[in-house]
C-alpha cells in the first residue's frame, strides 16, 4: 500500500483498466449548457429522474430548469395516471439549433 491508501499500478493483480469517470474532466456549465443538455434528455419522453440523470443534475435542481422550461414553452408536460413524463417542443428544438450556432460562432472560453 503507498500513502494514499491504494495499490501502486505493478502491485494490481490484473492490468489497470482506468474507469470512464476518471477520464471525464468536469468544468462548470453555464445555465445555457444546462439547458441544452437538459432539452435534449426530452428528445424522447422521459421522466424526471431519468432527465436529470441523463443532464448530469440532481433532482431538485432538474425540477427548478425543468419547470422553468415548461413556462417558457421549451418543454411539454405528459400526464400518463400518475406519471409527469416530458418532451420537448418544436420551440425547444428551435431553442437548441440558435445555441448550437452560436456555439459554432463563439468558441468556448
Amino acid at each position: 500500500m503507498s500513502q494514499y491508501g491504494f495499490l501502486p499500478f505493478n502491485a494490481c493483480s490484473q492490468s489497470f483498466i482506468p474507469s470512464i469517470a476518471a477520464l471525464v474532466v468536469y468544468r462548470n456549465r453555464c445555465r445555457h449548457d444546462i439547458v441544452r443538455s437538459v432539452l435534449e434528455a426530452c428528445r424522447e419522453e422521459a421522466g424526471i429522474t431519468e432527465i436529470c440523470r441523463k443532464a448530469g443534475l440532481p433532482v431538485d435542481r432538474g425540477r427548478r430548469i425543468v419547470d422553468q422550461l415548461l413556462r417558457y414553452g421549451l418543454l411539454v408536460e405528459l400526464q400518463e395516471g400518475k406519471r409527469r413524463r416530458y418532451r420537448i417542443t418544436p420551440r425547444g428544438y428551435e431553442w437548441l439549433g440558435i445555441y448550437e450556432s452560436l456555439e459554432e460562432v463563439l468558441p468556448p472560453v
